[in-house]
């Protein structure tokens, strides 16, 4: 009896010794299957990117945009203003005809009187004091404020406004190169005379 299983006993081992190589060899097959996969993969990513750059495409680099341009992104910083503090300024057109107004200065951002602008840029304005609305009309475009908020609409599409827009009494005051550019006009600072002066795009 004892003999059966020291044959059995040592059949098993041996049956155990032989098998285990094979065992190896499937979880070393699985291991290069694996292996092979990432690679695969490596490969393909590298070739993708490859082709992303061949097409052009690059990541965006953080740029800096001039002051009186309005980008409608918000992710771009802007270059520094002409001057830093609120004052009353000279605005000069193409025919040197002369207007003053009051620029405020606010979060980095230059603002002004949304109907005074709106007007002297050939537009015309209403304000809603109650809703704290503005609607600025010409040919082109029709531009929806609301105080205290970040978006105008453009001809019915939210567009960022690079600062919040705000109220005082019943003035509406949103950022300058957002209203000038929306209607179709560049404003440019004149820092020999201390003035700015403003011509259609």
């Amino acid at each position: 009896m004892i003999k059966k299983w020291v044959i059995i006993g040592c059949l098993l081992l041996v049956i155990n010794t032989i098998n285990s190589p094979y065992i190896l060899a499937d979880d070393d097959d699985e291991y290069e299957h694996d292996n092979k996969e990432k690679e695969e993969r490596k490969h393909k990513k590298e070739h993708d990117d490859d082709d992303y750059e061949k097409r052009g495409y690059q990541a965006p680099i953080p740029t800096i945009t001039p002051w009186n341009i309005w980008t409608r992104d918000t992710q771009l910083t802007p270059a520094s203003l002409p001057f830093t503090t609120t004052k009353r300024v000279t605005l000069r057109d193409e025919q040197s005809k002369t207007h003053q107004l009051t620029i405020v200065v606010i979060e980095q951002e230059l603002f002004v009187d949304v109907y005074t602008m709106a007007n002297l840029l050939e537009a015309n304005a209403v304000i809603y004091p109650k809703s704290q609305l503005a609607e600025v009309k010409n040919d082109q475009v029709t531009l929806l404020f609301k105080s205290q908020t970040n978006v105008v609409y453009e001809n019915l599409q939210k567009q960022p406004l690079p600062a919040t827009t705000f109220m005082n009494g019943y003035k509406m005051y949103v950022p300058l190169r957002v209203i000038t550019n929306a209607l179709g006009y560049v404003f440019e600072w004149d820092q020999a005379n201390q003035q700015f002066y403003y011509y259609v795009l």
